[in-house]
């Protein structure tokens, strides 16, 4: 039986490092069980680990304990919510155990391989430098620098901390688009009543009052929606690939241009439409990622971990560098390249935070010998 090597070595150091899920604990002991050359590739593992003297180390490291931590703090209300990555040194811990892992086996697979090729992650040419709404008829304000009240193409908004929302408008239906720079967050209250936060380099283009059988929204960017129950009316976001459907729900919704399209939902029901006519129904706890090549994976998530980025934290699970370089890019604004195209596949699992990136790449240098430095707006990673 095939069986993938690269899965086998993942759920390996996820389960040295202790932080391996129970959805992948329970599939890695079936194929264990069930195919005689897996087995054999696991003791394999097993005896390069002990050779790497590993096993002592991992013992005496607590990283489920320590994640739990964190995420208990994320359950605080607003106001005594204060995470430091610094502060945890238990954190630190886990952040090293994981990383150490990975650049020991990037060693052990990777050292004979030269790979010279470059590559850049740059923000979005388009990406704003203010918070800006912005009418169809191409008028638009500045809501970093606004009065409470603002008027735009007839329609009336009423702006407060870091959110705004539309207060009145005449007989005539006028579209708006929410944009949203690198480094920012955004929330705005929609004509029914429904909640959507907003991730940096967004956009969220809306009617000023909903009218006829829908409730019809356009999300480029990622976006977290509490929409209001109203069974007669359903709720559609539409993004470049997908379209979902709901009634009343909360959902995160990722839909980043040349990323993955990605629906995981908190509570509630949604139906995930794709323009090829591929669809899906959704339960709680559960995200469908859709890209054009693959269709549609559903996978089980965690909410606290998917939702973290509301409170400036960023939870990074078996993600490569690219992967993370596009939150670089939303989040800080620099262009990332990685002097090989090598590095930048290499996979990692730890946390980021929006507020301070030097302790994150600190971090990161120090646990596997990544180096980095910056050139005016571009991080190099070497």
């Amino acid at each position: 039986m095939a069986f993938d090597r690269e899965k086998i070595k993942q759920w390996y150091i996820e389960k040295a490092a202790g932080v391996i899920s129970t959805v992948d604990e329970e599939q890695l002991a079936t194929l264990l069980s069930t195919d005689e050359e897996a087995q054999q590739f696991w003791q394999k593992l097993e005896q390069e680990s002990q050779q790497l003297g590993l096993t002592g180390f991992m013992n005496r490291i607590e990283p489920v304990a320590d994640l739990a931590e964190v995420k208990q703090q994320l359950d605080l209300p607003r106001s005594k919510k204060r995470i430091s990555f610094r502060s945890y040194a238990a954190i630190a811990a886990l952040f090293i155990t994981v990383f150490g892992v990975y650049f020991i086996w990037q060693q052990l697979n990777y050292t004979a391989e030269k790979e010279t090729n470059t590559m850049t992650i740059a923000p979005l040419a388009s990406t704003p430098t203010a918070i800006q709404l912005i009418s169809d008829d191409g008028q638009s304000v500045n809501l970093n620098a606004t009065s409470a009240t603002v008027q735009l193409n007839g329609v009336q908004f009423q702006t407060a901390a870091n959110e705004i929302s539309t207060v009145a408008s005449d007989s005539t239906i006028v579209m708006s688009t929410l944009s949203i720079p690198i480094k920012e967050t955004y929330r705005i209250v929609l004509p029914d009543g429904s909640k959507v936060w907003l991730n940096a380099a967004s956009k969220l283009r809306f009617p000023s009052r909903f009218n006829g059988e829908n409730r019809k929204v356009y999300l480029e960017g990622e976006g977290y929606f509490e929409v209001r129950t109203d069974p007669k009316n359903p709720f559609i976001v539409e993004t470049a690939s997908n379209q979902v459907q709901v009634l009343g729900t909360r959902f995160n919704l990722k839909a980043y241009p040349e990323q993955a399209t990605q629906t995981a939902l908190v509570d509630g029901s949604v139906r995930v439409i794709a323009g090829n006519d591929q669809h899906i129904q959704l339960k709680p706890g559960y995200a469908a990622n859709y890209h054009p090549s693959t269709g549609f994976k559903t996978v089980p998530f965690d909410v606290a971990e998917t939702l973290a980025w509301m409170e400036g934290i960023y939870y990074f699970h078996d993600a490569s560098l690219v992967d993370l370089a596009e939150v670089i890019t939303h989040w800080y604004g620099y262009s990332v390249t990685f002097d090989r195209t090598l590095l930048a596949r290499q996979r990692i699992t730890g946390l980021m935070e929006k507020d301070n990136i030097s302790n994150f790449l600190t971090d990161l240098s120090a646990s596997t010998g990544i180096q980095y430095q910056f050139a005016g707006n571009v991080l190099y990673l070497k």
